[in-house]
Order: C-alpha cells, then sequence, then structure tokens
C-alpha cells in the first residue's frame, strides 16, 4: 500500500533528524572518515608520501655534501696556483721564462724552475689578451708571493690566487653586493670587511646573514644615536 503523502512527509523528516544528528556525531564522522580512508588507501599513501619526502630531503642533503665536498677538493687542489692577468706574450720567450722573470723583477721574489710545477696560457691565442697559471710547489713561496703582490700596482699586471669555479661565483657575487674594496681572496678564503668587523664568506647563506648583520648593526646605532655610515 503506498505511503500518503503526510506519511512521505513524516518519512522524509526522521530521514533528515537521522541525518542530521549522525552529521553532529564526533564518532560516526570519525568511523566514516576511517572507513573512506582505508577503501581508498590515504593513509598509506599519505604515508608513503611522508617516507617519499624524507627520502628526497636525504638525497639533497647528500647531494649538497657531495657538491661542498668537490668544490673543497677542487679549491685544494688549486691551493698552490696562481693567475697573471696584464701580462705580455713575448715572441721567442717562453711562458715559464716570462713568470720566472715578472717573480723576480716586479715581485722582488726568486722563483727557481724547479719550483714551478706547471706553467701555461690559458685559452687560444687570439687578438686579445691571455692570462697565465701557474703552481709553485711550497706553500711558503706562495704566501711571499701573496704578500708581494702589491708590488704589482700601477703595472696593469695583477697576480690571483686561482679559484675553483664555485668558489669563483661565490666571490664576484660577495663583490657585487659589497664592492670590489671591502672584498679579498686570501689563501683559498673570501673576506668581507664591514666597518670594523671581517666576516668570511663559505657559503651564499653567509651573503644572506650578512644582510642581517648590517641591518642589526644599524639598529644599534639607530638606539644609541650614533652619526650612521651607509654600509655599500
Amino acid at each position: 500500500m503506498p505511503l500518503t503523502r503526510d506519511q512521505m512527509a513524516d518519512v522524509r523528516l526522521i530521514i533528515k533528524q537521522t541525518i542530521e544528528e549522525l552529521l553532529s556525531d564526533d564518532k560516526f564522522l570519525t568511523l566514516i572518515s576511517d572507513k573512506i580512508e582505508q577503501k581508498l588507501g590515504i593513509k598509506e599513501s599519505q604515508q608513503k608520501m611522508v617516507e617519499l619526502e624524507k627520502q628526497i630531503m636525504d638525497l639533497r642533503h647528500a647531494k649538497n655534501k657531495l657538491e661542498c665536498d668537490l668544490e673543497k677538493f677542487q679549491q685544494h687542489a688549486r691551493r698552490k696556483s696562481f693567475r697573471i692577468v696584464g701580462m705580455k706574450e713575448s715572441h721567442g720567450t717562453s711562458v715559464l721564462e716570462q713568470v720566472l722573470t715578472l717573480c723576480e723583477d716586479n715581485l722582488k721574489t726568486r722563483v727557481l724552475e724547479e719550483n714551478i710545477e706547471n706553467c701555461f696560457w690559458l685559452g687560444r691565442k687570439k687578438n686579445e689578451q691571455r692570462s697565465v697559471l701557474f703552481t709553485v710547489n711550497s706553500h711558503n713561496l706562495k704566501m711571499k708571493l701573496l704578500r708581494n703582490r702589491k708590488l704589482l700596482k700601477g703595472s696593469g699586471i695583477t697576480l690571483t690566487e686561482d679559484m675553483s669555479p664555485a668558489r669563483y661565483k661565490l666571490y664576484q657575487k660577495a663583490v657585487q653586493k659589497w664592492g670590489k674594496q671591502k672584498t679579498w681572496f686570501y689563501n683559498g678564503e673570501i673576506w668581507v670587511k664591514l666597518r670594523e668587523n671581517k666576516l668570511q664568506i663559505k657559503t651564499e647563506e653567509d651573503l644572506n646573514n650578512m644582510a642581517q648583520y648590517c641591518s642589526h648593526v644599524l639598529f644599534r646605532l639607530l638606539q644609541s644615536g650614533r652619526e650612521l655610515f651607509i654600509l655599500v
């Protein structure tokens, strides 16, 4: 026997009230949620996602460590190497002879042929001026040449330590940010001078931290009422 209109209305009301009661029951909702997650495998998928994210993070850390170790190895291999920029190529004279003469006449340092492990022009011979790469056989000789390179001032020739590609890139970023007068590379390390402080730059994170350091210094100066200097 079919239901009357009033009976249908009562049934709809009972269903509505029942649904509202169930939807307001936290235990029921939790049960439904668990059943759906179990059916669809959501929890397992979420757990796998967490595990995959952890594996990715571990791989990134391992990659960064390998890159860091490789860069240190590359720089260590260059620890006694120099680049000469601005030295003209002389026909009839070997590059080794030119370097030995430069060391003795300009750098006031006597260097023998046996003190040089390798010495060659960089790049192909074209119209533009080429640089020279040479390596000495002792740390003491390297440091003496570094101390005396100031004697090249005004000669148009510069003597710099050889850098790994990654370290050179970091050095260039430091120069762009803080200027060449406040940035230097010495004995394999990048340094920046801000006011009375000398700070070593090892990573790009150090560059970002220096910006925060400058903000902190300026804030302290404002508090103390001292004269402000713009740090460029």
